[in-house]
């Protein structure tokens, strides 16, 4: 136990046992939780801790058990980590339902391998691959169309990328092809937050007008489709933690595609795949390099490292791909076949190359500095003190400067100016301020009262405690009575003709709105965390970065997500030696989702 003046909830659960050290190790276990980890790991945990995590003591201890299924008891030892129960059974029926996916995929093998070659002229068509010069060996493979090949021969496929690599281009050629191989395959789109599904609601319909090929029907089956919440997806029980859809009554469809899944947490993820019937197909798309959920475990980013080698094929399915790629110069090097593997091996693959950054300047390259921990002075900051170009600009400042930060935060009098709520709701993303802490100098609270203080000071704002008018907000609970969720960003109106103040949102495929009276929740997001920003885009942003050293929470995987946010322009405010800690400090999440695949 810690010796606080006032109890935390971790010593509150660590009352519930008896004995010092398995009150430690209940402290210990709930306090990792916070952190994101699932598990303890016992063989890596510092030295001070040996005491009480040793493995005697726990294997000696009343309150754990090595047999789950058998011998229920509060806290289970696998693989020498340490778990609560319920979070051992997640991360067990994850590897379960991915496995029985996959093996029932096996057994369509030959069926889809022949749709394949059947439709081939067709999947060629839609790639249109082509030799580019000037382009290194990696890039000229064509990842999009290896993520589609390896989509239609596996049951459970995971697709991912940097932004701009094409990931929901990937996931429209996909459908037009299995609309093409099965007029009558039914399909279901989701993805964690309102916002995000929206997104794939509009990226979809605007890929499928840019397809060449496609046929009257199948553009129509596009415009059939909708992007939904995961929660609505699973049917929301009131006041409850579990779904309507679940392993007693599966999801009754044939294609489950899920955007953003690096943003779903370990609880989510085993519900997901509960409610999947194991003959259906399941394809994940996400970046493996942003951040993890905010809830226990990054599912998605070990699932993507449980591969020794990204893009590696069994040597079957190698030699399949490069059957298909005709072209010789694009076809995949030997260096991606293997004769070994795991179960994942073949199943997940990287899109390599973005169509939106070029990797050479401005975002494109400070967010791949980022990514690979590359700190050098020379390399992240005197390239990036000046813009060069006006767009995909990345422009790094040590101090507050308020003509930089002011020209950014007057993109906001766009979406103010704008009467229609419908285009209004598009331009609250020309720009948004994101901080890595809540509270304090340098915190999304003191953010939003600048910004406010701002807008009021051009006659753009009235801002006042509570709701008013122009306000932009974001719920900070789930709502199921209204279909709002945590993370959905919506502006506060004065409707005329009732002369009362309602909030509009985006919700998938339309705007729905509610009398300000009806929201219980929210927060004011002139400013947000980057946190809260995953699954979101925005023209312009600002990152705000504290000057406390002591910050173990600013990571890469922070200042990655913060700045791939952006659709043209980033203005970085950090003192140098925090954003070079920042970039050297890579986020670890415990589980044990690596050893046992």
């Amino acid at each position: 136990m810690q010796n606080k003046t006032q109890n935390t909830v971790h010593d509150i659960f660590a009352l519930y046992f008896e004995g010092k050290s398995n009150q430690k190790l209940a402290y210990t276990l709930s306090k990792k939780l916070e952190h994101g980890h699932i598990c303890i790991d016992i063989d890596n945990s510092p030295p001070e801790d040996k005491d009480y995590l040793s493995l005697n003591k726990i294997e000696s201890s009343k309150y754990v058990t090595q047999d789950a299924i058998n011998n229920i008891k509060p806290f289970v030892l696998h693989n020498n980590k340490v778990y609560l129960h319920r979070y051992y059974y997640y991360e067990t029926n994850i590897l379960e339902r991915i496995n029985q996916l996959i093996n029932t995929g096996k057994n369509n093998r030959k069926r889809q391998i022949n749709s394949i070659i059947k439709n081939k002229k067709y999947i060629l068509d839609l790639f249109e691959l082509k030799h580019e010069e000037n382009l290194e060996k990696d890039l000229l493979i064509p990842w999009q169309l290896i993520a589609v090949l390896s989509s239609i021969l596996n049951n459970f496929s995971i697709i991912t990328g940097g932004p701009g690599t094409g990931k929901t281009t990937t996931i429209t050629k996909l459908l037009a092809i299995l609309f093409k191989i099965n007029p009558d395959i039914s399909v279901a789109l989701a993805a964690p937050t309102g916002k995000a599904a929206a997104r794939l609601n509009e990226s979809l319909i605007t890929g499928a007008n840019n397809l060449k090929h496609l046929s009257n029907d199948i553009v129509e089956k596009f415009k059939e489709l909708k992007a939904q919440t995961i929660h609505r997806l699973l049917g929301v029980k009131y006041e409850s933690t579990e779904f309507v859809h679940n392993k007693e009554n599966p999801l009754k469809y044939d294609l489950i595609i899920i955007d953003e899944s690096s943003m779903i947490d370990v609880a989510m993820m085993s519900k997901l795949l509960d409610s999947i019937q194991i003959k259906s197909k399941l394809v994940l798309l996400g970046d493996k390099d942003q951040l993890s959920s905010i809830e226990a475990g990054s599912i998605f980013g070990d699932l993507c490292k449980s591969q020794a080698k990204i893009n590696s094929f069994l040597n079957i399915d190698f030699e399949f791909f490069n059957n298909i790629i005709t072209t010789e110069e694009l076809q995949i090097p030997p260096s991606f076949a293997t004769n070994n593997g795991n179960i994942l091996t073949g199943t997940i693959v990287e899109l390599q190359r973005s169509y939106r950054f070029k990797s050479t300047e401005g975002i494109g390259k400070f967010s791949n500095l980022v990514i690979h921990g590359i700190s050098d002075e020379q390399q992240i900051f005197e390239p990036f003190n000046e813009c060069v170009n006006t767009t995909q600009c990345v422009k790094i400042t040590e101090d507050f400067n308020e003509l930089d930060f002011y020209k950014m935060i007057s993109h906001y009098q766009k979406y103010i100016k704008e009467k229609n709520i419908d285009n209004a709701l598009k331009y609250i993303n020309e720009v948004k301020v994101l901080c890595a802490v809540k509270e304090g100098e340098y915190g999304v609270s003191n953010y939003n009262n600048k910004i406010e203080n701002y807008l009021k000071s051009r006659g753009l704002l009235n801002p006042k405690q509570g709701f008013y008018h122009n306000q932009i907000i974001m719920i900070s609970t789930n709502d199921y009575s209204l279909g709002l969720y945590n993370g959905d960003i919506g502006i506060v109106r004065n409707d005329p003709a009732s002369d009362q103040l309602k909030a509009y949102f985006q919700s998938e495929d339309k705007i729905i709105n509610y009398p300000v009276a009806n929201i219980n929740n929210y927060k004011t997001v002139f400013a947000m965390t980057i946190h809260k920003s995953q699954g979101s885009e925005f023209e312009n942003i600002i990152v705000i970065l504290p000057e406390n050293q002591e910050n173990t929470l600013i990571s890469r995987e922070l200042i990655y997500t913060a700045v791939t946010r952006a659709k043209n322009n980033v203005l970085l405010i950090s003192k140098k030696d925090i954003l070079i800690k920042a970039v050297n400090n890579k986020t670890q999440r415990i589980s044990g989702i690596m050893d046992r695949i």
